[in-house]
């Protein structure tokens, strides 16, 4: 993902990805716990 994102928008690429991929796995659980 840095990859395409460091073109856009140069050094912050990586803590962007970083914070995505956070918010990914936190919505992830949410829905699991939302699904039992």
């Amino acid at each position: 993902m840095n990859r395409h994102l460091r073109p856009i928008i140069g050094e912050s690429a990586d803590r962007f990805a970083e914070l995505w991929r956070e918010k990914q796995i936190e919505y992830a659980f949410r829905r699991g716990l939302m699904d039992n």
